[in-house]
């Protein structure tokens, strides 16, 4: 019954990885709109789904496995912002160095 249940938390956490690097694409995208909130949008609906899952599971019943559930289904919103985080880096790191540019010339 163990080795079941960690077999099925495998398969949801390759199954939960998988689809956060395919809906990573359009997040690289969103992340580098000029609005900085649009590359929130996926991590804030990630986290949002994953916490109304749980809730639903510890309704049930609490267990220490639903804080795992809660854990294993966040890794795509820590991938979402690890994405937003890198992007927005360099779009700031190159928004100053175009402003030293600017200030240079003048």
């Amino acid at each position: 019954m163990l080795t079941f249940s960690i077999i099925s938390l495998m398969i949801v956490a390759f199954n939960v990885t998988f689809f956060s690097v395919i809906l990573g694409i359009p997040q690289y995208f969103l992340s580098k709109s000029d609005n900085r909130w649009f590359g929130l949008i996926l991590p804030i609906l990630s986290l949002a789904y994953t916490t109304v899952f749980s809730l639903t599971v510890l309704l049930d019943e609490f267990y220490l496995g639903s804080i795992l559930i809660f854990l294993i289904f966040n890794i795509s919103t820590i991938i979402f912002l690890a994405i937003y985080w890198y992007v927005r880096k360099h779009i700031v790191k190159k928004s100053e160095i175009r402003k030293m540019t600017i200030k240079d010339l003048e």
